[in-house]
């Protein structure tokens, strides 16, 4: 995603470093949570994948029972 944002879209990163990406991240998902506590009437769920359990998303989708979200790239080596 860096090389692709700094090949095509160069204009929008100002400090094009390794930390300059995390920092326009950062900023990006700032950004976006500011918007949906300034419009409470749009809607909008932040879900942490490595940290929120699947109830906390059931309530707005239909998941079934005992469902846990696949985990891709993991050691199964025990």
């Amino acid at each position: 995603m860096l090389n692709r944002i700094f090949t095509y879209n160069s204009e929008i990163i100002t400090n094009k470093t390794d930390k300059g990406f995390i920092e326009f991240v950062n900023k990006f998902y700032l950004e976006i949570e500011l918007y949906f506590k300034e419009n409470q009437n749009h809607k909008f769920i932040s879900y942490d994948i490595n940290n929120d359990k699947v109830e906390k998303l059931k309530k707005y989708i239909d998941i079934p029972k005992n469902y846990t979200l696949p985990k891709v790239n993991v050691n199964n080596k025990k």
